[in-house]
């Protein structure tokens, strides 16, 4: 009887279940991370530090957005000089949610801004971000970016760490 007492009263009891969280609306942060850059012939680590801002759409556990992302910092040593170099992406974001959780892929539009001129390329990467708390998300990316210079191809592999405001 006192099995059968607790089995009705367990099924009877309110069910706690995790918030559903949505990713919908507009975000913006920073990230501090660290590049390699190189070339045919060079290659220049540094790090990075850069700001982010965006907009993702919730579509019942995959989420699609833009993000327009600045990172400034890193140098690269190019014909025994050191250049400053600043990026420029403007990203398509896409990804799956796995509760606090999102892993995302991303493909865009790349500007490396040096000394010498604007390089425009193209960006692709992945990433992971957790929703610490309603309004506040920390993650990590890895990007990789490709320039068509005029010695060859530039390219920059990029980690950071992210902390976003969602809005």
């Amino acid at each position: 009887m006192k099995v059968i007492m607790i089995a009705l009263m367990v099924a009877m009891a309110p069910v706690v279940t995790a918030a559903e969280e949505s990713w919908t609306g507009f975000y913006a942060g920073a990230q501090l991370g660290f590049s390699d850059l190189s070339d045919d012939t060079t290659s220049t680590a540094d790090s990075t530090l850069g700001a982010h801002a965006g907009y993702l759409h919730d579509f019942g556990g995959y989420v699609l957005g833009g993000e327009l992302s600045y990172d400034a910092g890193a140098e690269f040593v190019s014909g025994g000089s050191i250049e400053k170099v600043d990026t420029v992406r403007a990203k398509i974001k896409g990804g799956r949610v796995f509760g606090r959780t999102m892993l995302y892929g991303v493909a865009g539009f790349a500007n490396m801004d040096t000394a010498a001129g604007n390089v425009d390329g193209y960006s692709v990467g992945i990433g992971a971000s957790y929703r610490a708390s309603e309004k506040i998300v920390v993650g990590a990316e890895y990007l990789h970016d490709t320039f068509d210079t005029t010695g060859g191809n530039t390219k920059a592999d990029t980690i950071s760490l992210r902390l976003s405001y969602a809005f």
